[in-house]
């Protein structure tokens, strides 16, 4: 996640635990993770007047792209 944040990206959450849910260890290595009731990630804004041109395929590719192992991860460890 602080990569993405590093690189301008937003990486949220939409609510989190006070302590790390059961059965997990609370030292466990992801704690701060486990304790997240959602995980958002977002693009930066659209560059204005990018909407209309033919760039915008271009720039969409190179977030998705970045944005990969995000939701890789989240399907490989939450489902």
């Amino acid at each position: 996640m602080e990569k993405l944040r590093g690189a301008g990206y937003e990486v949220g959450r939409h609510d989190s635990y006070k302590k790390v849910p059961r059965p997990f260890d609370p030292e466990h290595p992801r704690a701060e993770l486990l304790k997240l009731k959602g995980l958002t990630g977002s693009f930066p804004p659209i560059p204005k007047g990018l909407v209309h041109k033919p760039g915008l395929t271009d720039w969409l590719a190179l977030h998705g792209t970045a944005m990969a192992p995000l939701v890789t991860w989240l399907h490989k460890h939450v489902g």
